[in-house]
C-alpha cells in the first residue's frame, strides 16, 4: 500500500465520500467496506473492470488533456482496456510516477482514456469497518487482490 504522510486521510476521505457495501466478517457479523465499488456483489469484474467514479467524466481520445473528448460517463462500470496501465509505470511517465491514465472501453464499446481522479478498481486500498463495543472501527486496510 501506498500511505505516505496524509495519504491515508486523503484515501479515507474519498473512500467514504464514494460510499460503502455491506459485507460479512468470518463470523458472519456485518462489516462495512469503503468505497463500495470494491464489492463484486455491485457487479464488478475485479479482474477486468473500473468503476467511473464521477458526472460527466470525459473519455479522451489519448491520455492527454488536449486529445478529443470521445465520450461522457457517469458512474458507469467499464472494462479496462488492452493495454491499461493505470497505476503502473509508462515508457512515457516520469520516473517513480505511475501512469494517471486509465485505458478503458466505454460500455458503448469506445476504445478511449479517463484521468485517474475519476476511475476506480475494485483492487484500489478499500477501508473495512466493524461495530465494536457501539463504535465503528476501522478493522483493517486492504488494497490488491
Amino acid at each position: 500500500m501506498n500511505l505516505k504522510a496524509g495519504k491515508p486521510w486523503r484515501e479515507l476521505r474519498d473512500a467514504l465520500l464514494l460510499g460503502v457495501a455491506e459485507d460479512r466478517d468470518i463470523d458472519g457479523k456485518p462489516l462495512f467496506v469503503a468505497p463500495y465499488v470494491s464489492q463484486p456483489e455491485n457487479g464488478v469484474d475485479v479482474h477486468g473492470e473500473l468503476v467511473v467514479t464521477g458526472e460527466n467524466v470525459n473519455v479522451r481520445q489519448a491520455p492527454d488533456p488536449r486529445a478529443a473528448v470521445i465520450d461522457r460517463l457517469s458512474h458507469d462500470i467499464v472494462r479496462a482496456g488492452p493495454d491499461n496501465r493505470f497505476g503502473s509505470l509508462q515508457e512515457n511517465d516520469t520516473p517513480g510516477k505511475p501512469s494517471a491514465w486509465a485505458q478503458i472501453i466505454t460500455p458503448a464499446g469506445k476504445l478511449g482514456y479517463v484521468y485517474g481522479q475519476f476511475v476506480r478498481g475494485p483492487t484500489n486500498i478499500r477501508f473495512h469497518f466493524k461495530r465494536i463495543d457501539g463504535r465503528w472501527r476501522i478493522v483493517y486496510i486492504s488494497a490488491g487482490d
